[in-house]
Parts: C-alpha cells; structure tokens; sequence
C-alpha cells in the first residue's frame, strides 16, 4: 500500500463518510462509493490543499476510480519533482 494511496483513501473516507477499510483502489467512485463528479472534485480539491501539489481538477471528469485519484497524485508529483 503506498503513500499516495493511503493519503487518496483518508480523503475519500473523510468526504464520503465511509469507513477507510472499504476503500480499495477499484473501486468506482459513483457505483461502489456512491460519489457524484461534485464529490470528486472536493477530494482532489481536499488533496490539493493538502499536498500544494496541482491535481488538475478541471480532469475531474476522467476519474472513475481511487485508483485514478492515485494515479493523479503520483502524476503530479513526479511533473512538481521534475518543475524543480
């Protein structure tokens, strides 16, 4: 389990109000988790803020699982590692 997971996980229990256990990188965020496009862009916005990375929210509508969401933020920290 990485970092990127873990973190991606803590903020989608957090803003769905679903235990962490229950999350698992294939889950789909609107069939299994009952998230809306509305709730995934909160999670990447909550994960930016938290982060400082920039997760290209206005993408928010290609992400359909945690999976996705994790891929987001191993994307935008390998582009920030590169920035420097």
């Amino acid at each position: 389990m990485t970092a990127e997971f873990k973190m991606v996980r803590a903020a989608v229990a957090l803003r769905l109000g679903i235990e962490e256990d229950e999350i698992f990188s294939e889950c789909a965020f609107a069939d299994d988790l009952g998230a809306t496009s509305l709730d995934i862009f909160a999670v990447l916005a909550d994960l930016e803020a938290k982060t400082g990375l920039d997760l290209r929210t206005e993408l928010a509508g290609g992400i359909y699982t945690v999976g996705d969401a994790v891929n987001c933020v191993v994307s935008a920290r390998k582009s920030e590692g590169k920035r420097r």
